[in-house]
């Protein structure tokens, strides 16, 4: 059973019937699917042996591209996990395609459910990209706009009725609080896909900061959004993963 949320989440579809696997019709910012989760499934077992290539090298095995074309969308990588603000949660892939940054198969910050959600973040809804491309630590930083947030804080419970103190919220006065966080897995972040990601935010959304981060603002980030997880932890609040 398909079960639509009111005008004020129009964005957000949930499939609470596993045996229902008719595809969703895609939203604007967050949404689940059966039917796409079982494609991410098959795309992860495909590709198990591509995780310690660089990403635009995996783009290239999937698409039988030339190298030398560089990279191109949609790219498909894998996270070791993602921090929304201080919540910490793993997903099955991150996609990037003409549009923004899809995160697919991700759970709540919610222990009674067994809903996870796709949660789109269109290239023209971010207010700034970070991204660092040492080795040593790929990842990169988005901030949302408000109206992304407040579909994210909904559908994954972070939003200041958060039962466990984990939040997400872009105009946090707490910086921890305000970023999504994704760190890949086994993979390089190279130099052409970062310009490649610039550009097409840029092309859509001007007023988008796109910047680089080194290693030790890197480090910092996550650090800082990891020291407020933990701090919760030692006051015997739950922690989803």
């Amino acid at each position: 059973m398909i079960r639509r949320l009111s005008a004020q989440e129009e964005c957000i579809e949930i499939n609470d019937n596993e045996e229902d696997r008719e595809s969703i019709p895609g939203s604007v910012s967050v949404q689940c699917s059966d039917a796409d989760l079982r494609n991410v499934n098959n795309t992860v077992s495909d590709n198990q042996s591509a995780k310690e290539m660089e990403v635009d090298e995996v783009v290239v095995t999937r698409n039988s591209e030339s190298t030398s074309s560089g990279p191109k969308f949609p790219i498909t990588s894998f996270p070791d996990y993602i921090m929304f603000g201080t919540f910490k949660a793993e997903a099955k892939a991150v996609e990037f395609i003409d549009d923004g940054v899809r995160v697919t198969n991700v759970a709540p910050n919610a222990l009674n459910t067994k809903f996870k959600y796709h949660i789109m973040i269109p290239f023209v809804e971010m207010q700034t990209i970070s991204i660092c491309i040492d080795s040593a630590l790929p990842l990169m930083c988005l901030q949302p706009t408000r109206d992304s947030t407040d579909k994210i804080q909904e559908c994954m419970a972070l939003g200041h009725k958060s039962e466990n103190g984990l939040r997400f919220d872009t105009d946090s006065d707490d910086p921890r609080e305000q970023k999504i966080i994704i760190v890949l897995k086994g993979e390089k972040i190279t130099e052409g896909f970062a310009k490649l990601l610039f550009k097409q935010c840029n092309d859509l959304n001007p007023n988008c900061k796109c910047e680089r981060m080194d290693i030790s603002d890197a480090r910092l980030v996550i650090s800082a959004a990891r020291e407020r997880v933990i701090n919760l932890e030692n006051k015997n609040q739950r922690f989803n993963r």
